[in-house]
C-alpha cells in the first residue's frame, strides 16, 4: 500500500526551509529564558556582574547563558530580516512569483 502525502508549504518555508528550525530555536530560547529568570530572579534587578559573581558562579554563569542566548536571538532577528530583504529583491525583480 502506498500514501500519497500532499504538503502545502507556507511560502516563507517554500522559500527558505532554515526558517522552520529557527522558529523552534527561538521559542526554546525564549523559554529557556524565562526558566532562567524564574531560577535566579537576581538576573532581573540590573546588577553588575561584580555583584553576579558576589551571589555564587552559578547566578554569574546564568547572567553569561542570558547574554548569550539575547544574542543569539538578536542573530537570529537579524538572519529572518535578511531573508525577507531578498525574498522581497526577488518578488520585486520577478524572479520568484
Amino acid at each position: 500500500m502506498t500514501h500519497t502525502v500532499s504538503l502545502h508549504y507556507p511560502p516563507d518555508l517554500y522559500e527558505a526551509p532554515e526558517l522552520a528550525l529557527l522558529a523552534v530555536l527561538d521559542a526554546t530560547l525564549q523559554q529557556t529564558l524565562y526558566a532562567m529568570f524564574a531560577t535566579h530572579p537576581e538576573l532581573t534587578s540590573g546588577d553588575t556582574l561584580e555583584t553576579c559573581w558576589a551571589n555564587g558562579p552559578d547566578l554569574w554563569a546564568a547572567d553569561a547563558v542570558c547574554n548569550y542566548i539575547s544574542a543569539l536571538q538578536h542573530a537570529v532577528e537579524r538572519y529572518k530580516q535578511a531573508i525577507e530583504a531578498v525574498r522581497h529583491r526577488r518578488h520585486a525583480s520577478g524572479d520568484i512569483e
